[in-house]
């Protein structure tokens, strides 16, 4: 599991009950950045040394956490020597209606102008309520569009992800704030990208500068022949048509519809609700995790109906606690259904854990480095198995390689894990975009499923979940170690949860 996974449940948490963004102050003592193995058993209080095959639980294991920092606002001058603001003078020389890079992050307009009622905290809402009302006289603002494909004469108004976030930093330099793009799943409509997407990309539809009045965003659009409450006057983009979409590669047709999805949603929506309706919300949406875990493994009140052909392929990353995070060990847990067949699971699957094959990859240029700030990494301590040293270049070959039989043999793959799409997106950060690779047939998520079983709200970590379902473990913050007992417990939760309605 990710050296951040604990801080960030735990902020989570924090965040929900004030209101606001919580982030921890970092450690005013120098040390280096991460401890090479052979100093580590130097190392003074707080690092909890373990003994070779010692079990142990979350009970006397010392958990510390640190903030990530992979949304963190770049110190630079937003002006340069023209006055002219920086992240607007790549686009100074496009015209109407020209694409976007495609690799370029956009933001909704409609988020920029929802942002304080939607993503700040009842302390500061009203405080920055007035820079998000006026934020056309603060800055420049260079606007792009982009048709809807299902209602092209629809079309959504974007800006770069890059000048959201230096409005945000302005903001924070006013009022001593800490806003920032949100975590998780709502940051995802902050970063659309339209990799692959050919024409239907962002395009390019003007510039809005600061000095001028907020209606003059009206003026040039009319000035350029348009107008700009009305998207049917934007310029036509006859290129972008439906033998162009039916031509896209399946995962860019993918990205541009979850974009879309994200483009067509009310930011709003959510706001509107009252907290015992997100609530029923939330819940509805784990249920159905549940209930696909249980066709995943055609269970069906307690027990198993029929053969089940998925493949489940247990994903986890853990990346080194400093930034920028860089991913040191990847761990992979693989439980072929086909394997297991009428063998009977035992006590929540316990009999179906020596038919996990597990794999251990230890980037081979960082194998010397070894987390100690916040949690005890323990790299070389991986318990079901011999570790491999891939070097970065080959660590997506690695995962290939492990991937293919099932792969040629055409089979269901379901990724798992515990906070799976953090694990995943740490995969792309490496250019191996799992989802892809694996033709993905669905994901599960420890962290839903034990929130169904134990009917709350609430995240926790993996070890907590083990503890609850009484599983021993020893050397967590290995990725290998914890990519298994990961897929251990997504089963065991499964089961425990059919405990209650199982016929007597």
């Amino acid at each position: 599991m990710s050296a951040f996974l604990d801080m960030e449940l735990r902020l989570k948490e924090l965040e929900s009950i004030l209101g606001q963004p919580i982030f921890l102050a970092k450690h005013a003592e120098e040390k280096p950045e991460c401890l090479p193995e052979h100093k580590r058993e130097h190392e003074g209080p707080g690092v909890v040394q373990k003994q070779e095959g010692e079990i142990f639980s979350s009970k006397n294991t010392i958990d510390r956490t640190t903030p990530q920092d992979a949304l963190a606002l770049p110190e630079f001058e937003e002006l340069d020597e023209m006055g002219k603001y920086s992240d607007s003078v790549p686009f100074s020389r496009l015209k109407a209606q020209d694409l976007s890079d495609e690799n370029m992050p956009f933001c909704p307009w409609k988020l920029v102008k929802s942002y304080a009622d939607c993503y700040t905290g009842k302390g500061n809402r009203e405080r920055v309520r007035p820079f998000f009302n006026d934020a056309l006289n603060i800055r420049d603002w260079d606007f792009f569009y982009i048709r809807d494909t299902r209602d092209p004469k629809k079309a959504h108004l974007l800006v770069p992800t890059r000048q959201i976030q230096n409005f945000l930093g302005f903001i924070n330099r006013s009022l001593s704030t800490q806003l920032a793009v949100p975590r998780g799943p709502p940051g995802r409509s902050f970063y659309l990208r339209f990799t692959g997407c050919g024409p239907f990309r962002p395009r390019y539809l003007l510039h809005h500068a600061r000095a001028a009045p907020a209606d003059a965003i009206t003026a040039a659009a009319t000035s350029s022949g348009f107008d700009m409450e009305d998207p049917r006057t934007w310029p036509k983009d006859d290129d972008a048509n439906e033998n162009a979409l039916n031509r896209l590669e399946t995962d860019a047709g993918a990205l541009l519809n979850a974009n879309m999805a994200l483009l067509r949603r009310d930011p709003t929506e959510r706001a509107k609700l009252t907290a015992g309706e997100r609530f029923e919300q939330r819940k509805e949406q784990r249920s159905k995790e549940m209930q696909a875990m249980f066709r995943h493994l055609q269970l069906k009140n307690g027990l198993i109906e029929k053969e089940s052909d998925v493949v489940f392929f247990c994903v986890d990353v853990e990346a080194l606690e400093t930034a920028p995070g860089i991913i040191s060990e990847i761990g992979i847990a693989v439980l072929d259904m086909q394997r297991v067949r009428d063998e009977s699971p035992g006590n929540r699957g316990r009999d179906w854990w020596p038919m996990i094959e597990a794999h251990h990859l230890r980037i081979k240029e960082y194998a010397g480095l070894v987390n100690y700030r916040y949690v005890q990494g323990c790299p070389d301590h991986f318990q079901f198995g011999e570790s491999t040293f891939p070097s970065r270049s080959e660590a997506r070959e690695a995962i290939r390689a492990i991937l293919r039989p099932y792969l040629d043999q055409n089979r269901r793959i379901v990724i798992a894990g515990h906070d799976v799409r953090q694990d995943v997106n740490y995969l792309e950060h490496i250019g191996f975009d799992l989802k892809h690779e694996t033709k993905c047939a669905g994901t599960v998520d420890l962290q839903v499923l034990y929130q169904v079983w134990q009917k709350t709200d609430t995240s926790r970590s993996l070890s907590t979940v083990l503890d609850e379902l009484g599983f021993e473990y020893s050397y967590l913050h290995n990725a290998g170690n914890d990519a298994v007992q990961t897929l251990r417990a997504v089963i065991g939760v499964t089961f425990a949860e059919t405990e209650a309605e199982s016929p007597a």
